[in-house]
């Protein structure tokens, strides 16, 4: 098998980096996956929204 000429060779990686790299790409969720499962989740219970804001207010010290 070879390896797609990219410049991993010059960045040091041997072919079992480059796979273990690629490998990880596709066992990763979708942002489509990520977004579904966020909205099954359950949504009692967390801050509101109103919370969230004063948050970022107060960080920024608004």
């Amino acid at each position: 098998m070879t390896v797609p000429h990219c410049g991993k060779a010059a960045e040091g990686l041997t072919i079992s980096d480059y796979l273990r790299r690629q490998l990880r790409l596709f066992t990763r969720p979708t942002a489509a996956e990520v977004v579904e499962r966020a909205l099954r989740r359950p949504r009692d219970g967390g801050p509101t929204n109103e919370d969230i804001v004063q948050a970022i207010h107060d960080s920024r010290g608004e």
